[in-house]
């Protein structure tokens, strides 16, 4: 699928996956504050009329509500997934090596992608993305920090589109650095060695 298909099939689904998702999270967040739970934290799957498999993942306090939105299939190539971004109207689009490396490298085992995607959405609990070198114009090279390793890929700011195909362990940073060698991702990762985490993706 092109990326103008993938954003129609998703624009069709989203006011009714918004809205159950909406409904969900009060819900939930009713019962953080009758329950007086510190926080909830839970997946939804969800099959949409189109026949598109999404799950939901929530993240409720008092004060806050939190809405992960993730689309998944199989291609010829494996699981991907798109997760788009309410806030922006970015698409994050996941690659089946993005998820191959991460079910491997993570010793994760899973054969079904259901519970593949809710492992994975552990893991993004709160990430920054830095960008690197522009490979074309609106098109830049990226490299964002989990709560679990690295993700690399790509933003194209023209479609607001992002990709993750690639997932990297902290032991694995040394070697991406020698092979971009010169990049301003040599620098991303050597702050980050120097200060754990210490980056500043705004130079």
């Amino acid at each position: 699928m092109t990326l103008s298909e993938i954003r129609n099939e998703i624009m069709k689904d989203l006011p009714l996956v918004k809205g159950k998702a909406d409904h969900l999270c009060k819900r939930l967040h009713r019962e953080v504050l009758v329950k007086h739970k510190e926080k909830l934290v839970t997946n939804y799957d969800y099959v949409s009329k189109n026949n598109n498999k999404w799950t939901f993942n929530f993240k409720v306090t008092k004060k806050l509500r939190s809405i992960i939105y993730i689309v998944y299939y199989q291609d010829t190539t494996g699981l991907v997934a798109i997760s788009p971004i309410m806030e922006n109207d970015y698409l994050i689009f996941h690659t089946s090596l993005f998820f191959r490396q991460l079910n491997e490298r993570l010793e994760w085992n899973l054969t079904q992608p259901k519970d593949i995607i809710s492992a994975y959405l552990k893991i993004v609990d709160t990430y920054h993305i830095g960008d690197t070198d522009y490979t074309a114009p609106g098109v830049c090279n990226i490299i964002v920090a989990a709560t679990q390793g690295f993700f690399f890929g790509k933003c194209d700011e023209i479609h607001r589109f992002l990709e993750f195909d690639e997932f990297l362990l902290e032991d694995m940073l040394e070697e991406a650095w020698q092979v971009h060698d010169g990049t301003k991702l040599q620098r991303l990762l050597k702050e980050y060695k120097e200060k754990e985490r210490g980056w500043n993706f705004n130079d």
